[in-house]
């Protein structure tokens, strides 16, 4: 009886222990984190979430100066094409011609100079669904975004045969107005965009371009325009990186009777 009684006390004190301990267990592993643990993983949340906000900042002025970039140069390439196509339906030139060479705002005079004739400008005759208009072309026009850089205006005006090379269509005078270009680096004096060509019909030298025709029957156009158009510097533009476009324009219309 004695053995029995030992025993079972044995049991029931072992029950007693294995309890204790897993209650033990149970309340240790509800303890949480201390106020060390709890600081250092808020810091390096923060860290990761700083990280990740300045990498998103830069990713999105990244994508605004391509999208810029992009829409700059579309736009310019459209309003190019725009130029060459008039230039190639023109059968009369306007201005400038050799003897007509100040340009009609005023800005700068168009000087030839063995037969080559920079410009910012340039009014033609063209025919459009067997209708005559007198179109003309400003690049030397403020920019209607960035100051101190140029635009393009196409203006288009009613043309009869009293049209002449005496006068010209401008702002003041045209049906119809367009925007090709607003921002564009050159149509300066010193940098323009139209660069005639009067045919050389001497033979004495080599050179396509020469002295003594009326008027040229070629030109190249030359559009120089930011790579982020009007994206100010502080949104990530550059107004120092270019993108020259040009298109070289022969004028078949006028290569007749020179």
């Amino acid at each position: 009886m004695r053995e029995m009684l030992m025993s079972l006390y044995a049991r029931r004190t072992r029950r007693r222990r294995s309890r204790g301990w897993r209650v033990a267990a149970r309340v240790a592993g509800e303890a949480g984190y201390s106020l060390i643990e709890l600081l250092i993983a808020s810091l390096t949340a923060l860290l990761v979430l700083g990280a990740l906000v300045a990498l998103f900042v830069i990713t999105q002025k990244d994508s605004t100066g391509v999208i810029s970039r992009d829409e700059s140069i579309q736009t310019a390439d459209a309003g190019l094409r725009e130029v060459g196509q008039m230039l190639r339906q023109a059968y009369e030139v306007e201005f400038p011609t050799n003897t007509f060479t100040t340009e009609q705002s005023g800005e700068t005079a168009c000087t030839e100079t063995a037969g080559v004739q920079p410009c910012n400008q340039v009014d033609v005759l063209v025919r459009l669904s067997g209708t005559d208009y007198e179109i003309g072309v400003n690049c030397a026009k403020p920019s209607t975004t960035v100051v101190g850089d140029q635009a393009c205006w196409m203006y288009r005006c009613p043309a009869s045969a009293t049209t002449t090379s005496g006068t010209v269509c401008t702002s003041t005078t045209a049906t119809s107005s367009n925007l090709l270009i607003d921002d564009l680096t050159n149509g300066t004096a010193t940098n323009q965009v139209f660069s005639f060509c009067y045919p050389n019909t001497t033979g004495v030298s080599t050179s396509p371009c020469a002295a003594g025709s009326t008027r040229p029957t070629s030109a190249t156009v030359t559009i120089d325009t930011p790579v982020t158009g009007t994206l100010s510097a502080a949104a990530g533009g550059d107004q120092s990186s270019m993108v020259v476009l040009t298109d070289d324009v022969y004028m078949g219309n006028l290569d007749f009777n020179q």
